[in-house]
């Protein structure tokens, strides 16, 4: 392609040109560049040596004739002539590709013409100008006589004006041409736009298709449970539940419901598992839930309170749009199951730890079935969800069973736990926790202080865990699993200097008793579990300043750097398992851990009731998880063996005896936005 430059190619100073001509670019070729400038002042130097040849008479008619056919051949000519007809010009994006392939004029036949115009203004190159000063008016009669032989002794100018009219023949056809392929593209277009809006109309009748086989399968799935409950003489509850929650959808926002329902679809759709969306959506977890008679329930969990119904279909996931991208020993870390997610919406347990893209794969549960929760959902069907998620997450459980002052309730509740054990299997089973702080029972008003005595002095807690461990050696591939009791800071209360030892040990809290007579019964199967949290640590106060600022108590308590409160506390509690057992490798885990935003009705400490806002604010709530998910589990020092595994409180806020806590990172069963967000 031709382009223009404003240096020489000789290496001459345009400055010694002249002010004429200082504007004429170079000419570049792809066989080599040509400097207009150059040629312009060779050819006025021509120019005046012929018409001193025709003034002074010197030469004949034959040597003129001669003269002006040489000049008409010569590389001078030829170098100035830019035929405009043709445009050739590189200033036009037309002309692009004739000007990268054309010929240099001093090696072409045409005729030199141009070299008068070129010095009198011409446009010679792209967005350059020529010199725009008039031409004299008076020729001599030689150049007049020059150009006619010119002309005639080369005779193109006929064949140059059939050229011109054959180039815009053939520019109105390209023209023409290119008006039709417009025309045709937008006919396609068209096209493909109309059978994409008819794809948009099959895909929504059968989305509505779809709905309608949903619905028919929940009426049909709560007719088949009446008729088998009819059939065993049981009270066909179950069915009824289903069937009161297909009508309640119904008459408290069915179209809601309905686009959400869609939605769904769609979405199990485009994963490639439509048939399957409403029951689980993977094969193998659908044929796994329904090998069980407790799957009668539907999968599809209709949640209808005062102000919101909200349907959840397939794996859950609060939004956010805040996301946290590092998360440290993902399969180390677990979140604790509150009693509101449980009770409340099961079907709603997010499948990702929230505010990352990654998936939760071990849970600690509290309980199996409280008869006291306030719910409408059967315990079959709580069991479904939970199985649901355990099965898509491929997660383990921390099973959890109580200890309290009612002997006939605990064994109750050991009953409803062995079920949903074997219901779930054990390839899901993490551990088997006895009891949640037993030695604080003493410390809760409505306990009487015989009954403290009674489980840890007199010995009921031991015979219950021993009597467990029997239970459990009796399920097929359940004996051998880990047991462990979850306890906290309490245990490190200083002892009396006539009773030493690393634990508390008094008649209320015998822990140091306790865990001797586990130790000795089960080894290293029995696991140190410690519930850690430095949002209720008495040990931190304020700074002591005039502004009452709590500063350095903050900085403690949500860092998870070593030295902070909390990997601090675990620092001791694995020094003291250490004098216990003589052994630096025993397993350890955290089995709470987390911070409450709003302020927890729960909390009294010195920090926490004079820091005011700021220990409670949802910034430092953020901090605090955000550090958890980032902690490497390490407590101290690479010398000193770390935490094995650690669950964070809570999915949702909870009420612990009737106090409200608000440990969750969701708000209740009605949010479906996580609680931390950007703004």
């Amino acid at each position: 392609m031709a382009e223009a430059t404003d240096l020489p190619s000789n290496g001459s100073d345009p400055r010694t040109i002249g002010p004429v001509y200082e504007k004429l670019p170079l000419l570049r070729t792809d066989s080599g560049a040509v400097d207009l400038r150059r040629a312009a002042v060779d050819a006025s130097c021509w120019s005046r040596r012929r018409l001193a040849i025709l003034v002074g008479g010197a030469v004949s008619f034959l040597c003129l004739s001669i003269l002006v056919i040489t000049f008409a051949g010569s590389d001078v000519w030829g170098v100035a002539n830019l035929d405009r007809r043709k445009n050739v010009g590189v200033s036009s994006e037309s002309g692009t590709k004739e000007a990268s392939s054309m010929t240099p004029a001093f090696l072409s036949s045409e005729p030199a013409s141009g070299l008068r115009d070129l010095l009198h203004g011409e446009e010679t190159s792209k967005g350059g100008k020529g010199h725009d000063k008039k031409p004299k008016k008076g020729k001599t009669k030689g150049h007049h006589r020059g150009q006619k032989l010119h002309a005639k002794g080369h005779g193109k100018k006929g064949e140059s004006d059939a050229e011109s009219s054959k180039a815009a023949k053939a520019a109105a056809k390209a023209k023409e041409q290119t008006k039709a392929a417009r025309a045709a593209a937008a006919a396609k277009a068209k096209e493909e736009y109309d059978e994409a809006a008819e794809a948009a109309t099959r895909a929504k009748k059968e989305a509505d298709a779809a709905k309608e086989a949903m619905e028919a399968k929940e009426k049909s799935e709560a007719a088949k449970a009446a008729a088998e409950a009819t059939e065993k003489s049981e009270a066909p509850k179950p069915a009824a539940d289903a069937t009161d929650k297909v009508e309640a959808a119904k008459a408290a926002g069915r179209l809601k419901a309905a686009e959400q329902a869609t939605t769904a679809l769609h979405q199990a759709s485009a994963a490639g598992d439509t048939g399957n969306a409403m029951a689980g959506s993977e094969n193998g977890i659908h044929q796994r839930l329904t090998e069980d008679p407790f799957t009668n329930a539907s999968t599809t969990e209709t949640i209808v309170t005062s102000t919101v119904t909200t349907t959840s279909l397939g794996p859950f996931e609060c939004k956010s749009d805040l996301e946290f991208p590092l998360l440290l020993q993902p399969d180390r870390k677990g979140m604790a199951l509150d009693d509101t997610t449980m009770s409340g919406c099961p079907g709603l347990i997010n499948v990702k730890w929230p505010n990352t893209q990654t998936n939760i794969t071990s849970i600690r549960l509290f309980k199996a079935w409280d008869k006291g929760w306030d719910t409408n959902l059967s315990r079959h069907h709580i069991w479904a969800k939970l199985r649901e998620f355990t099965y898509r997450n491929n997660a383990k459980i921390l099973y959890g069973t109580m200890i309290s002052c009612d002997e006939k309730q605990d064994d109750e509740d050991w009953e409803m736990v062995k079920d949903l054990m074997k219901f779930i299997g054990r390839d899901h089973v993490m551990g088997l926790s006895i009891g949640n702080e037993i030695e604080l029972l003493h410390f809760k008003k409505d306990t009487p202080k015989d009954c403290a005595v009674r489980i840890w002095r007199d010995g009921y807690f031991m015979r219950k865990v021993m009597s467990r461990s029997k239970d459990l050696g009796a399920m097929p591939g359940f004996e051998g699993i880990y047991l462990t009791t979850a306890m906290g800071g309490y245990v490190l209360t200083p002892l009396p200097k006539d009773n030493p030892g690393p634990f508390i040990n008094i008649d209320e809290a015998s822990v140091l008793t306790f865990l001797k007579q586990v130790i000795g019964a089960f080894g290293q199967r029995w696991v140190f579990t410690w519930n850690i949290y430095p949002y209720f640590d008495p040990n931190l106060v304020m700074d002591g300043n005039a502004e009452h600022t709590c500063n350095q108590a903050l900085a403690a308590a949500v860092n998870f750097a070593p030295g902070s409160a909390g990997p601090l506390m675990l620092k001791v509690l694995r020094q003291r398992i250490q004098q216990l057992t003589g052994r630096g490798d025993d397993v350890m885990w955290v089995g709470e851990t987390g911070w409450s935003s709003p302020r927890a009705d729960t909390l009294t400490t010195n920090v926490g009731n004079n820091c005011g806002k700021p220990w409670n604010a949802i910034e430092v709530f953020q901090i605090y998880y955000q550090n958890f998910l980032e902690w490497d589990m390490i407590m101290f020092d690479k010398t000193t063996k770390g935490v094995d595994h650690a669950f964070f409180f809570s999915f949702r806020d909870s009420i612990n005896f009737g106090d409200h806590e608000y440990f969750g990172l969701e708000s209740d069963c009605n949010a479906l936005k996580c609680k931390i967000q950007q703004e």
